[in-house]
């Protein structure tokens, strides 16, 4: 197989890889059930690692023999961390498990956090692939993601002043990012558009902070 062949079918996994994940979330914001998600994010990371695998001449048909490779070529290589490669096995059985050996519904916790392994994953993959092709890596990536974050908490109500702040209301704040960001992108809104009305969002949650600390006296 040439290198353009080979740069053809490590693109095609990869934009399979996103779409799957993108259902995932799809499906997690619309109320669908929580094997579905889990079903989907695992799939993401499988056809993420296929993109890998792809780069290093190996094609394996089976989910074993896939994860099998991804460790062997790039965990124990020191390509990727311990988390990544747990993630990765502890999604395929918990798929399994979900799909075929349980007569009980997994939580919806369990996808959730299923979606967030997925979408870790998936970013290391494409950093690493990145870096292989252009052999550089862009110090700039990810950029604006810490608008999100900090909107996330603030919208969850942890106070920019300090003193204030809830694990669980900050879960709840990246929920609403996550559901705006999804609802910004399926209309169409460029980059530039999303971090103003990120932007905006983290300003009307601190006017809304501040006088809500005037009303408490805090």
């Amino acid at each position: 197989m040439s290198r353009e062949q080979v740069l053809a079918m490590v693109k095609a996994r990869v934009e399979q890889a996103g779409e799957t994940l993108r259902d995932a979330q799809a499906l997690a914001d619309g109320g669908g059930s929580a094997r579905s998600v889990i079903n989907r994010a695992y799939y993401a990371m499988f056809y993420a690692a296929l993109a890998l695998l792809q780069t290093v001449g190996e094609a394996p048909s089976k989910h074993t023999g896939v994860i099998g490779l991804f460790d062997q070529h790039f965990y124990r290589k020191g390509l990727f961390s311990k988390e990544h490669s747990q993630a990765f096995h502890e999604l395929f059985e918990l798929r399994q498990f979900s799909d075929y050996r349980s007569l009980t519904p997994v939580s919806g916790d369990e996808a959730l956090e299923a979606l967030a392994k997925a979408r870790g994953f998936l970013a290391g993959v494409a950093g690493l692939i990145t870096t292989s092709q252009f052999q550089a890596a862009d110090p700039n990536a990810g950029g604006g993601m810490e608008l999100q974050a900090i909107a996330a908490v603030v919208i969850g109500g942890t106070s920019l002043m300090g003193g204030r702040g809830s694990v669980v209301n900050s879960f709840f704040g990246v929920l609403i990012i996550a559901v705006l960001g999804t609802g910004l992108t399926q209309m169409g809104a460029g980059e530039p558009t999303k971090r103003l009305i990120t932007g905006l969002v983290i300003v009307a949650a601190v006017i809304v902070d501040h006088y809500r600390g005037r009303l408490t006296g805090t």
